[in-house]
């Protein structure tokens, strides 16, 4: 389900290219949402990115109470991203700063956390994407379209 992918387990970090990869496609789907020029790949890199962020969170690698208020904003800007055409995807300025601070957070985990962490991070959000009364007992908020 996830566009960004960090292949394989591990107690390392990413290695370097993975980790420029995966961070460069994120913070590309950034600036085509910033540009207003963004299409459904850009989207769901950038719902990937918010996604793991939440995740880590609520696994307590970050501060869930600095964390959320960014994912919730985010997320906002997400949902009216989606409804514009494809190609013409955009946000409001505030949820722009908070994704932008979201895909800052999601370029350091991918380079700080352990493969296994993301990994399972990524697997909890798949696990709430096919499990709905996960989001309605309020575990994690995933953005999926």
């Amino acid at each position: 389900m996830n566009a960004i992918s960090i292949k394989s387990m591990g107690r390392k970090p990413a290695p370097p290219a993975v980790h420029k990869d995966a961070a460069l496609r994120a913070h590309t789907a950034l600036a085509e949402m910033i540009n207003g020029t963004a299409g459904r790949m850009e989207w769901m890199d950038c719902a990937t990115a918010l996604n793991v962020v939440d995740a880590l969170g609520s696994m307590g690698k970050y501060e869930l109470a600095k964390v959320r208020p960014l994912v919730d904003q985010a997320n906002d800007g997400m949902q009216v991203a989606i409804k514009c055409p494809d190609g013409m995807m955009r946000m409001g300025s505030d949820a722009t700063k908070a994704l932008k601070e979201i895909v800052g957070l999601y370029d350091e985990a991918i380079g700080k956390f352990s493969r296994a962490t993301i990994d399972d991070a990524m697997r909890m959000v798949d696990a709430t994407i096919s499990d709905p009364r996960a989001a309605e007992e309020g575990r994690l908020i995933v953005v999926d379209a």
